[in-house]
């Protein structure tokens, strides 16, 4: 898998979930802060990089 980089466009693996832009890389962790938007307000959250599949432009 690509290293995910903050802009990075991602889903959650193996599920139903909405688009979630990557807002920070946590590498001595291996997770990743997102962010998807719900009534427009953008929630933080925190998943481990292997969880993550990136969208291809």
């Amino acid at each position: 898998m690509s290293t995910l980089s903050p802009g990075d466009v991602v889903v959650l693996k193996g599920g139903d979930s909405p688009y979630m832009t990557i807002l920070e890389v946590i590498d001595n962790t291996k997770k990743v802060k997102v962010c998807w938007f719900r009534d427009g307000t953008p929630a933080e959250y925190y998943f481990p990089e292997i969880a993550l599949r990136k969208i291809e432009e």
